[in-house]
């Protein structure tokens, strides 16, 4: 069978692939597809190949906004909107049968991914009846479905079948020409002569020569070995002596930046000690000021307060008429 976007025929186990190419099913779905037979129902009357999907209705779309859409493309014989049985509710899809196959035609083209109440809708014929195999969603079957669910089902006009990596492999081939085979590599390369392998006797073996150049060889292996040892233990201690140094260094710089902190930290304490006996300082010389100013107050007023009392122990108050004092001297008094 050649390979084809969307198959004439449903095969459950094709539709669970993107590319119609699996053996195995990878779902329980595939495999109750698999299992069961679907029979449309009798009572249909409608023509199939003039009836329409719609698939992708939202819940809150109306029947009338639906027929309104299709109505435009021609006239239309039956429109069913499906709901469901105990709900009432709509299950998202509907059938719509139109008096001419040009209309339904010319549906198919343009109405197509059409957004009806804010949600795009798909637009299929009706496959039921025209294809032979069919199984719906509801048994595992069916086109189309979401990526969150895990049971996408291929070969729809939604979602076609994907072209094989083998049948795009050939193609390739195709155009680039014929292929090269072993047979032309062999005539190209010269065939190889058959060398057997040289074996050493058993006296080549045991001669003085190859008890020599083992000898050799192996000597030569130990003072490689004992070189790349020494090598070694002296990239160790190579590598302590730098960890040491770097670590005297680290502990080194570790204690300069402690003193210098400690230095920078005796500095702010000592200039903030000094902003404080300043302050200090100068609060006590204002009190001190406050203090002998409140004391000159009390004795300017003491000092007034004994005038007033002089002048009103006076006979005729501070002075006379004439101008003279009449004020009692110690030494007239008895």
């Amino acid at each position: 069978m050649e390979w084809a976007p969307c198959p004439s025929s449903y095969n459950a186990l094709k539709a669970g692939s993107i590319d119609g190419t699996d053996v195995v099913p990878h779902d329980h779905a595939i495999l109750r597809a698999m299992n069961s037979k679907y029979t449309p129902p009798s009572s249909l009357k409608s023509v199939p190949e003039k009836t329409l999907f719609i698939g992708r209705l939202s819940q809150t779309v109306s029947e009338e906004e639906v027929h309104e859409v299709f109505q435009k493309y021609g006239r239309i014989r039956s429109f069913r909107f499906v709901r469901d049985i105990v709900t009432g509710f709509p299950r998202g899809y509907a059938f719509v049968e139109f008096e001419r196959s040009s209309s339904a035609d010319e549906a198919y083209r343009r109405a197509n991914r059409k957004i009806i109440d804010g949600k795009e809708i798909v637009v299929e014929y009706e496959v039921a009846r025209t294809m032979p195999g069919w199984i719906p969603r509801r048994l595992g079957g069916g086109f189309g479905g979401r990526k969150e669910s895990g049971q996408l089902r291929f070969g729809g006009r939604d979602r076609p079948f994907k072209k094989p990596i083998v049948e795009i492999l050939k193609n390739r081939d195709r155009a680039r020409g014929p292929m090269i085979t072993e047979s032309h590599i062999d005539r190209e390369k010269p065939e190889k002569i058959y060398e057997p392998p040289r074996y050493l006797s058993r006296d080549s073996l045991y001669s003085s020569k190859t008890r020599c150049t083992r000898s050799l060889s192996r000597s030569r292996v130990m003072e490689y070995k004992k070189e790349k040892h020494h090598q070694m233990s002296k990239d160790r201690s190579q590598s302590r002596s730098n960890r040491r140094r770097s670590r005297s260094v680290s502990l080194e710089r570790s204690d300069n930046e402690k003193v210098k902190l400690h230095k920078s930290s005796l500095k702010h304490s000592r200039s903030r000690s000094r902003e404080r006996e300043r302050k200090v300082n100068k609060s006590d010389y204002k009190e001190s000021e406050i203090r002998h100013r409140s004391k000159k107050k009390k004795h300017k007023k003491e000092k007034r307060h004994k005038k007033k009392k002089r002048v009103s122990h006076s006979p005729l108050g501070s002075k006379a008429s004439d101008g003279k004092d009449y004020k009692k001297d110690k030494s007239d008094s008895p």
